[in-house]
């Protein structure tokens, strides 16, 4: 066992869970620093070298001691999407900022932090000021420092399969943009290598390199679809930055902006590790597609859902409120029913063994007549008296997926409730679930 002690901030996100799996193989004592421990699986809370510590790292006071007889700090603290009002400054630069002055105050001797590959050059997007701000306050700390910068990750390549309803995928320029992206796990192994070494920076990414265009069409290889690549002028993706930019909320923007930046830049990290291939990570992906929803509910462990609703009971919801479901939807129903994360929810059908019950049209109906919500949606989420999520449905044509909408409620003059125009949030049912799967992540 290894004598000196780790924090991990970001633990039960994408990256800091293979982290720790890599810190615990490797029997380094490990503390974690969580929002909520009853989230994390019986089998953490009870290893010999792992502790614990609840506290909101956006929250300098809930900190107080937590690097106190720690050697190093490891941390991926950072949000992909802006929730629950928070920003990029907030979290990418003040969380971590919070844990270096606690690391500071206690003595700490090293703190290794995961930004992004060529972070300097991306100074001019939210994501990215809030990320080399923290760089240049850790560089000026006179604590011993590591920061990390890895390429895009796969995770991110799965926006490849992000077709719309033609089979398309749309990329800009000539699709001639390289990246060697890298699998959280393979990072995982270079992060806690580091506790050992000595590197200022360093830039890594995956074993194999690909333009974008190579990546498109390894994903039509691997779904055994012709290709179909659709290349637009690099104006198109500085006119939708900078109309999104005016027209979108915040929360939203941010990601497209981090995105449509990596898209128009070379990607290829110096340091080339790992033993994942793009490929294999595809075929898992397709391998899956059958049960996607479920299986990516399950990789976290921290979400709760029903049991899968049959043909029966999803023609009951079609039927009781007179629409059809999107396909994308039905497979969600028909894996899991319904999903929630603490108070979040996905709205479905809750199913057990010896009872169902159907919130999507209990909720659906009770809002068509209280607040006269249109019969084009049904209800995903609804936070009480405060806003809807709403999700775009049919009743003569069975749509592939559609667009969810957030719809504001508040008390007009006189004293009743109403909702705003409902506002487009996602693209599709697609994009709205991968937003929900971020809870964790940023946990």
């Amino acid at each position: 066992m290894k004598t000196e002690k780790i924090l991990l901030a970001g633990a039960t996100g994408y990256l800091g869970q293979y982290i720790l799996a890599v810190l615990l193989r490797e029997e380094y004592p490990t503390r974690i620093v969580v929002r909520n421990k009853s989230k994390l699986s019986p089998a953490l809370l009870t290893h010999p070298l792992l502790e614990v510590v609840e506290a909101e790292v956006t929250q300098p006071d809930t900190l107080q001691g937590v690097c106190k007889g720690v050697h190093k700090v490891i941390s991926t603290v950072g949000i992909t999407r802006q929730k629950d009002g928070l920003t990029y400054e907030q979290v990418d630069f003040q969380a971590n900022k919070n844990l270096l002055d606690e690391a500071l105050r206690e003595g700490v001797r090293k703190f290794i932090y995961v930004s992004v590959f060529k972070g300097e050059a991306m100074r001019h997007i939210a994501i990215g000021a809030a990320k080399e701000r923290f760089v240049d306050a850790l560089k000026a700390s006179g604590l011993d420092y590591c920061i990390i910068r890895p390429s895009v990750f796969y995770s991110y390549i799965t926006l490849f399969f992000k077709m719309d309803k033609k089979d398309i995928i749309h990329l800009f320029g000539k699709g001639q943009y390289v990246m060697n992206p890298i699998h959280g796990e393979d990072l995982a192994e270079v992060c806690v290598a580091q506790l050992e070494r000595y590197e200022r920076e360093v830039n890594v990414g995956g074993a194999e390199i690909f333009t974008q265009t190579e990546m498109a069409r390894l994903a039509f290889e691997v779904l055994h679809m012709p290709e179909n690549i659709s290349y637009l002028p690099d104006w198109v993706r500085r006119l939708i930055l900078k109309m999104s930019k005016y027209f979108l909320p915040k929360s939203i923007y941010g990601a497209i902006e981090f995105f449509l930046t990596i898209m128009a830049m070379d990607a290829v990290a110096p340091m080339q590790v790992g033993k994942h291939r793009l490929k294999a990570f595809f075929e898992s992906i397709t391998s899956s597609a059958d049960r996607y929803y479920l299986k990516r509910l399950k990789q976290s462990g921290e979400f709760e859902y029903s049991l899968g609703a049959n043909a029966e009971e999803i023609k009951h919801i079609e039927e009781e409120l007179g629409i059809l479901l999107p396909e994308v939807y039905v497979n969600f129903l028909s894996e899991c029913g319904s999903c929630n994360y603490g108070d979040v929810y996905i709205n479905g059908i809750y199913k057990e063994k010896d009872s169902i019950s159907y919130p999507i049209v209990e909720l659906t109906k009770q809002l068509r007549e209280d607040l006269h919500l249109s019969e084009d949606f049904i209800v995903l989420h609804y936070e009480v008296d405060e806003f809807l999520t709403l999700y775009k449905v049919s009743n003569g044509v069975r749509l592939k997926d559609a667009e969810v909408f957030e719809a504001e409620v508040y008390c007009n003059d006189k004293g009743a409730f109403e909702i705003d125009k409902p506002t487009p949030m996602f693209d599709s049912f697609e994009e709205y679930f991968e937003d929900f799967l971020d809870l964790a992540e940023e946990d």
